[in-house]
């Protein structure tokens, strides 16, 4: 099952603990978890819904993750694990509500409008369905 978009955007949010600079992508990353997960809730269990109301966003969604992810380079593992600790304390509570709703997105992993959204949020190759 392809559940990789999660894995991405959890990665993206706590890779974000070392942008001190600029404190507001962390908020901004966890709005974006939240408005991903408040479209996922309110159109399940209609895949084709769910994935047409993430499409609606992704370019934005996708920007934001890549400013997200290029605000970390140049940290050492030890400041981002730390800052990434921080950062879950801060908004760990956000973060589970928003993860929780997004499980209905697993019934959609196979579907093709479930890779066109992944892939405008990641262009990496997808891992192999796990058995």
């Amino acid at each position: 099952m392809r559940l990789s978009i999660l894995s991405v955007l959890g990665f993206s949010l706590l890779s974000l603990g070392p942008v001190r600079a600029r404190a507001d992508i962390p908020e901004d990353m966890v709005k974006l978890m939240e408005k991903q997960s408040n479209d996922i809730d309110s159109n399940k269990p209609d895949c084709d819904k769910m994935l047409d109301a993430l499409l609606k966003h992704a370019d934005a969604d996708a920007a934001m993750i890549k400013k997200a992810i290029a605000s970390d380079q140049g940290k050492t593992p030890e400041q981002k694990k730390t800052e990434a600790t921080a950062l879950k304390a801060k908004y760990g509570p956000r973060l589970d509500a928003a993860v929780q709703k997004m499980g209905p997105l697993r019934a959609c992993a196979k579907t093709p409008k479930m890779d066109i959204w992944r892939k405008k949020l990641d262009p990496r190759p997808a891992p192999p369905p796990q058995p």
